[in-house]
């Protein structure tokens, strides 16, 4: 009867088991409340496994995640100098442009006085 008490009252311990003592009813019940107690207890370390696994999991998703993290960090920082290299780029595109076309003003109006300069030769 002690044994009963503690599984029931004590911190729940599932590795205890009571004596089968008779060979009659009373036996027969102990027997089957130790089969219970034993699927209980089974029952109990499977979810205990399972948690501990999911534990792992999530940890394991948890790194897996900090790492994607910082690849779109490293990957956003580079668009953006991308980005800045662009318009840089496009910028000195510009002046290019300007360049070209102030020549090409600067040749029109060369181009001009030469024919200036030729008629009051003639």
């Amino acid at each position: 009867m002690f044994a009963l008490q503690n599984i029931a009252e004590g911190d729940g311990d599932l590795t205890q088991r009571l004596a089968v003592s008779t060979n009659d009813e009373l036996g027969e019940l102990v027997a089957w409340f130790n089969t219970f107690v034993e699927k209980i207890h089974d029952v109990v370390v499977q979810f205990r496994d399972t948690a501990n696994e999911l534990s792992a999991s999530a940890t394991e998703l948890n790194a897996q995640s900090s790492d994607t993290s910082d690849s779109i960090t490293g990957q956003q920082k580079e668009i953006e100098q991308v980005e800045k290299a662009m318009k840089e780029m496009s910028l000195a595109v510009q002046d290019v442009a300007n360049s070209i076309g102030s020549s090409a003003l600067d040749a029109d109006q060369a181009d001009k006085e030469s024919c200036t300069g030729r008629g009051v030769l003639e």
